[in-house]
């Protein structure tokens, strides 16, 4: 019996069906020297904190971009149902979602009638002391692709 118990775990670890989903709860600073802002200016400072109880998730980034510092605070689930968030320029559409140890947050907003996709993927480091977070923008003006990485504190 104990045997097909011992069997019965390997499977379920070895198909990834008990892994555990990355906590990212903490505060996050951008490591602005390996960071890859692409065609866009980088932030002079992006401080990013985390609540994060899955599926239930908060981030507020704080961030100083010419001398002007900036707040910008989501609440949103990690189950794939949508969110909306009011902002100042609009309502943000929200679907986050697992997809393996990484996680995916999808938003679409309407900025002065044009559509902003962009799509963020987090992914923690295996200690847990940093986080990469590829983001990938669209908008009529054309694509870009950032790859952002933070260091807890």
């Amino acid at each position: 019996m104990s045997r097909l118990v011992f069997l019965s775990l390997t499977v379920l670890l070895a198909t990834g069906v008990c892994s555990a989903k990355v906590n990212f709860s903490g505060v996050w600073q951008i490591n602005l020297p390996k960071s890859d802002y692409g065609r866009l200016p980088p932030p002079q400072t992006l401080i990013r904190t985390v609540k994060h109880n899955d599926p239930n998730i908060s981030v507020s980034t704080k961030q100083t971009r010419q001398g002007k510092e900036t707040t910008a605070s989501f609440t949103y689930t990690t189950d794939g149902k949508e969110t909306v968030s009011k902002t100042p320029t609009g309502d943000v559409r929200i679907v986050a979602k697992w997809e393996g140890e990484s996680l995916v947050v999808e938003s679409t907003r309407d900025v002065q009638g044009n559509e902003l996709k962009e799509i963020n993927r987090w992914t923690a480091s295996e200690d847990g002391k940093s986080m990469t977070v590829v983001v990938s923008l669209k908008s009529p003006q054309g694509e870009t692709r950032m790859i952002l990485f933070l260091d807890k504190q």
